[in-house]
């Protein structure tokens, strides 16, 4: 072997060399390091309670979605007023929440009640709301098929 072949073997490799470096560089910064740390562990901990915020946020949206369309199909089958009346406060508190497409849904659903009760002119600015709102076109297409169903009544 060379010289030069030699001395490039006795040298340490570049895994030992940067772990070295690194373990000197933490003794000399060690705060700054735990520090770092620390703030990138509350990074990540927040990322993660923020995202389970959001999915219970958006569960507890379905759930009344769906607490209201039971209250609506019982309507449908046995007209009492009472299901009716259940089913337009859920709406309401689910449109309120404004959870994505869930508030153009439930809006869509004020919007039948409305035209159960009569009132075809809330129920127009519900389907407009919806329309205009929404970034779903099946929703804006069922908003527009409904106005025009509710227009010619």
């Amino acid at each position: 072997m060379k010289r030069k072949d030699k001395e490039i073997v006795r040298q340490p490799d570049i895994v030992i060399r940067t772990t070295e470096n690194f373990l000197e560089s933490y003794r000399l910064h060690s705060k700054q390091y735990l520090l770092t740390f620390a703030a990138v562990l509350l990074i990540v901990a927040a990322g993660f309670v923020l995202t389970y915020h959001t999915k219970n946020q958006n569960d507890k949206v379905q759930y009344l979605l769906s607490q209201g369309m039971q209250a609506f199909e019982q309507y449908g089958t046995n007209g009492k007023k009472e299901d009716l009346d259940k089913a337009q406060t859920v709406f309401t508190e689910a449109a309120g929440k404004k959870r994505g497409e869930s508030q153009y849904i439930a809006k869509l659903y004020l919007a039948r009640i409305a035209t159960a009760q009569g009132k075809g002119d809330d129920a127009q600015k519900l389907y407009q709301e919806v329309a205009k709102g929404t970034s779903s076109q099946i929703l804006k297409d069922i908003s527009t098929k409904a106005q025009e169903q509710t227009g010619k009544k």
